[in-house]
């Protein structure tokens, strides 16, 4: 369903409105569906991935946190968050 979706924030708000639906493996699945800049943070390999600093985004982030699958997140230049993905390998 979500790799339907034209824009990408209709993807994440489909995520962030299905996430209590979810458990941690479909909610990483729906993520590997998303596209390359989210898809990364389902690798959880420590490494950094850059998104926009949208509302949608922001309510993402709360999740990402909640779930542990981000450590941080860094406002930058240019309206972007850096996300430190957690290292679970």
């Amino acid at each position: 369903m979500i790799s339907q979706l034209e824009s990408i924030e209709s993807k994440v708000n489909l995520l962030v409105e299905q996430e209590s639906e979810l458990d941690d493996e479909e909610f990483i699945e729906m993520l590997e569906l998303m596209p390359k800049e989210y898809s990364k943070i389902a690798k959880l390999d420590g490494k950094h991935t850059v998104i926009s600093a949208s509302d949608y985004n922001k309510k993402l982030i709360k999740l990402l946190r909640a779930r542990e699958l981000i450590t941080s997140s860094k406002l930058e230049k240019k309206n972007q968050i850096r996300l430190i993905i957690k290292n679970k390998r």
